[in-house]
């Protein structure tokens, strides 16, 4: 279970989120919405360990990590997977080298060869497996970068965007992705302003949040 407490983050005299909480239960699947600027990538950030706050508790499983900023790497690399909006690729190396990098840095990660091809293929990324990213199309480097979200099978998968740049079949199999991941237990936290994702996500149990007033609120 993720949970913030009295969370105050502010960059300098702005403060984005003031005295406000969020309680994400395993297995759930949760939307934060908004538009540009409402604090939405803010959230994400602070979820996923890649901000820190200003002030407040931030619980995983029980472990108040906002007093254990040594081992935020640790919880990144042993429990969270991360579907930017942006690819963050290595475009000179081929697909397959690309997926398997971060298996590199989690001992005994336990994923095998066969179970590797299997995502590639179920993704329709085996005939450009060995190729390049860098002469991919835009639709495939995102499918790359979503199969290297869960390559490590993680507890926690955080999403910014993850439609954002795609057409619609594209942006239809990484949905349903997500909602297989979901399906068998695992958390996802998804940050969009896509209000047509918003609703076919409201159609598998999402959970939506926005900010008011600088507050996480529930949204019906």
């Amino acid at each position: 279970m993720l949970e913030l407490k009295g969370i105050t983050k502010s960059y300098g005299a702005n403060t984005v989120l003031e005295n406000t909480g969020l309680v994400i239960e395993d297995g759930s699947f949760v939307c934060i919405v908004g538009g540009s600027g409402s604090g939405k990538s803010t959230i994400l950030n602070i979820l996923s360990l890649f901000d820190t706050v200003t002030s407040g508790d931030y619980y995983i499983d029980g472990n108040n990590v906002a007093t254990e900023k040594n081992k935020h790497h640790l919880y990144r690399k042993s429990l969270f997977g991360f579907v930017f909006q942006s690819f963050y690729l290595l475009e000179d190396l081929s697909v397959r080298d690309n997926l398997t990098l971060p298996l590199l840095y989690v001992k005994d990660n336990g994923v095998s060869d066969m179970e590797i091809d299997e995502i590639i293929n179920g993704f329709g990324l085996t005939s450009v497996a060995e190729m390049p990213v860098k002469t991919l199309s835009g639709g495939e480097m995102q499918r790359v970068a979503f199969v290297r979200a869960i390559i490590n099978n993680p507890k926690y998968i955080f999403c910014d965007e993850p439609t954002g740049n795609l057409d619609s079949a594209n942006a239809d199999i990484i949905f349903k992705f997500l909602c297989g991941e979901n399906q068998k237990g695992k958390t996802i936290v998804m940050v969009t302003h896509d209000t047509a994702l918003i609703e076919r996500a409201k159609t598998q149990g999402a959970v939506i949040y926005g900010i008011e007033e600088r507050n996480i609120v529930r949204l019906p």
